[in-house]
């Protein structure tokens, strides 16, 4: 592994860290459920790679851990959706068509990927991309039906909406353009996603450390909009 690959991989997971001790701190593992395992099994799997690059530094391992974070992230966009709209049965029930929408259109785009003639690493970059794509779509429709039913969102969910919508857009981007042009430029689109990842990441440290701004309701209907807010 290069040494600035490893620096980078080794600032990752102290990022990583600070967002999960930020959220356990200040509770936002109840503003939303699934990025605390998502983050999580990051973490875990960037580690054992940094600790144990001679034996995972393989295919076989990126494409284990990069199958689990793509479900676990597209668990996070369906939780996240439901949780902004809990208080809203109406806008709720348009969130719910456009999270099938979303996982309709991520069956067809995994389905309609070459499964015959195709090597491994091969197949394995054509099939992320697609599951990103299917992620940032449904992330990117619950950002704007919230925005479309002005629901008062919390500032970690606009946190995580923004991020992770942005960079997964960025990756897919990379990706293509690594496939289209040819594996000579594997290392620019490696550092390329590497910066965009690092923002995301220093993005989200951010929100989980600053302190919370006052609130503009009462305490009492905050607890209406808000049922998933953490107690004072």
């Amino acid at each position: 592994m290069p040494l600035l690959q490893r620096l980078t991989g080794w600032t990752v997971v102290l990022l990583l860290a600070a967002i999960l001790w930020g959220i356990r701190r200040h509770r936002l593992h109840r503003v939303c459920r699934w990025l605390a395992p998502y983050l999580g099994a990051v973490l875990v799997g960037d580690l054992a790679l940094l600790l144990w690059t001679e034996r995972l530094y393989y295919w076989w391992f990126w494409i284990t851990k990069e199958t689990l974070y793509g479900i676990l992230k597209l668990v996070l966009a369906v939780d996240l959706g439901a949780t902004i709209f809990a208080a809203f049965p109406g806008a709720a029930a348009t969130v719910r068509y456009a999270s099938l929408g979303a996982l309709g259109l991520i069956c067809a785009l995994l389905v309609s990927a070459p499964a015959t003639g195709v090597k491994l690493p091969d197949l394995a970059l054509a099939l992320h991309p697609r599951l990103a794509n299917g992620t940032a779509f449904l992330l990117l429709a619950v950002w704007l039906l919230a925005l479309w039913y002005h629901v008062p969102t919390h500032r970690f969910h606009r946190a995580i909406l923004a991020g992770l919508s942005s960079y997964l857009l960025v990756f897919t981007l990379l990706v293509n353009f690594l496939v289209t042009h040819g594996v000579e430029l594997d290392y620019l689109a490696s550092y390329g996603d590497a910066v965009g990842y690092l923002a995301m990441l220093a993005y989200w440290t951010w929100e989980a450390w600053r302190r919370e701004p006052a609130l503009p309701a009462s305490p009492e209907l905050l607890r209406r909009l808000h049922p998933w807010r953490p107690a004072a």
